[in-house]
């Protein structure tokens, strides 16, 4: 009975077949644009950030993988760009919990057979306003070029979660069958994560493109536990994001979703800087504009919305009609459509032109 236990906890620590094979590139989940990989990234042997050349003909793009996270609330326990200069690095930096959080990425990395890794917290020089801007603007394609994201979900516990599964089965079944068989027998897909639904991961704004956007997710809970694949999650990653299945196992292309349910996916979500919801939405529009922090999110959403009318005029008339809502539209949906949902509850799809005209203004 222990030894059948001990093998039901430990059947997150499983990655499915092939992931320890070379990465091959599939066919692209969003119409690529020229490729662009991140300018500087972890060597994931000697810990050393690497500077990387500029693409051209002559020099493949290296294949890196990538870490979507939510930086730690604690002021301080990310590791910033000067931090991981540091040569040698202190203990004080290595004890903090973005360290930890490098060092496994790497080892994860490392597993999977690639060299590099790129993580927003030190391959960012955040003192640097215009490697910042460059690198938000190139943000969707580093991970839409990445062979695998890492999604690290610091706020979910698989044991615990596994352990409500086990309780919730042995309340209903007879002790000599306390572990059901699906938790024994089979990978990941078979338990439905209560705590995965529930993770501020799907509710932050970044996070939007970093799952749409990479080839391939593997999601990790907070000891670096293997949680699943995109695709297997798909379902509960629909429930507690409202994004349709299909786009989110890369059958349907982004770019041809409607653009206003594009930006409804955005509606749940939050970011710690203003401005940064409308920036955040760059790669799911298929356009960026200059991001300057000094302005508030009405004047980013109106900047965005006439980056958009500019580069996709057609379908700004026929698709969204910004022509004729006006300027601060999307930022008045975007309060009014937040307050239609409950949280932690099912995502309830509201469709834009349904919303009665008192609620495009405060």
């Amino acid at each position: 009975m222990i030894a059948r236990r001990r093998k039901a906890l430990q059947f997150v620590r499983r990655l499915p077949s092939g992931v320890h094979k070379k990465f091959e590139r599939p066919l692209p989940r969003v119409r690529a644009s020229d490729e662009i990989c991140p300018p500087r990234m972890i060597h994931t042997v000697s810990l050393k950030l690497i500077e990387v050349s500029s693409n051209s003909p002559d020099t493949p793009t290296p294949q890196y993988a990538i870490l979507s996270h939510r930086w730690n609330s604690r002021a301080g326990q990310e590791i910033s760009y000067e931090e991981f200069l540091q040569s040698p690095r202190s203990r004080a930096t290595k004890r903090k919990i973005g360290y930890q959080k490098i060092l496994l990425g790497c080892k994860q990395a490392r597993i999977d057979k690639l060299d590099y890794l790129w993580v927003d917290t030190c391959c960012i020089d955040q003192e640097d306003i215009g490697d910042v801007h460059q690198n938000i603007k190139s943000m969707f394609a580093y991970y839409q070029h990445s062979c695998v994201c890492y999604a690290y979900l610091a706020d979910v516990d698989s044991d615990a979660e596994l352990n409500d599964e086990l309780t919730e089965y042995g309340t209903c079944h007879q002790p000599d069958t306390m572990i059901p068989k699906k938790v024994i027998d089979h990978e990941p897909p078979s338990l439905e994560f209560k705590h995965f639904k529930k993770s501020e991961w799907h509710r932050r704004g970044w996070t939007l493109q970093e799952l749409l956007a990479p080839k391939e997710v593997f999601f990790f809970d907070q000891s670096w536990k293997y949680l699943g694949t995109r695709s297997v999650r798909a379902r509960e990653i629909q429930s507690a994001t409202g994004i349709p299945e299909d786009v989110i196992q890369g059958k349907t292309c982004i770019h041809d979703v409607n653009v206003k349910e594009r930006m409804s996916w955005s509606t749940l979500r939050v970011t710690s800087k203003a401005p940064d919801q409308a920036y955040c939405l760059f790669g799911i529009l298929g356009v960026t504009i200059e991001p300057d922090y000094s302005e508030d999110v009405k004047t980013a959403f109106n900047r965005l919305r006439e980056a958009y009318i500019k580069q996709y005029p057609d379908k700004a008339i026929i698709e969204f009609g910004w022509h004729v809502y006006g300027g601060d539209i999307f930022s008045n949906l975007l309060k009014q459509i937040s307050q239609r949902h409950v949280q932690g509850g099912p995502v309830k799809k509201v469709d834009l032109h349904e919303l009665d005209a008192n609620e495009w203004t405060e």
